[in-house]
């Protein structure tokens, strides 16, 4: 096999809340993020689900990049006698 081309597709952010109702926390997903940001971008966009999901947010944020990678079978090479 032979790798023939990579494509990004967007990442995977998943945000935890623990609250009274979730207090082993409740997973929040977005998907299709831009996988080229920067630490300040998802910074801010915790910060934002803060003021606008109940309950406080998990030290830890999980950020899974996507790619999709196209194989081939390799060539064979000829057989020489």
């Amino acid at each position: 096999m032979k790798v023939t081309m990579k494509e990004d597709h967007g990442a995977r952010l998943q945000f935890a809340f623990i609250s009274e109702d979730y207090p082993k926390g409740k997973n929040y997903i977005f998907n299709n993020a831009m996988s080229d940001y920067d630490d300040s971008q998802i910074t801010q966009f915790a910060e934002a689900l803060e003021m606008l999901v109940e309950g406080d947010l998990q030290d830890e944020i999980a950020v899974l990049a996507t790619t999709k990678v196209i194989v081939q079978p390799a060539q064979e090479q000829p057989v020489q006698a």
